[in-house]
């Protein structure tokens, strides 16, 4: 299963659902105004410096879920 979102820039972003899975041991986050994905970030981070478009808009991938920001494909 794949979800996704829109980025407030227009992008649309896939996120896999192993980067939701609490097991995983990747800890991604993603940039709701760009779009892009970062790794090393916690899963329940918010807010965080984007480093390509420097806005503090990088959220942890389980926090986007909680927010219900995802649709699902």
């Amino acid at each position: 299963m794949v979800y996704t979102f829109t980025a407030n820039n227009g992008t649309k972003v896939d996120v896999p659902e192993d980067h939701i899975n609490p097991f995983s041991m990747d800890d991604v986050g993603y940039c709701i105004e760009c779009g892009c994905d970062h790794y090393g970030v916690e899963p329940d981070a918010r807010k965080y410096t984007c480093e390509y478009c420097e806005k503090d808009a990088v959220y942890g991938a389980e926090e986007l879920m909680l927010q219900m920001m995802f649709n699902v494909k």
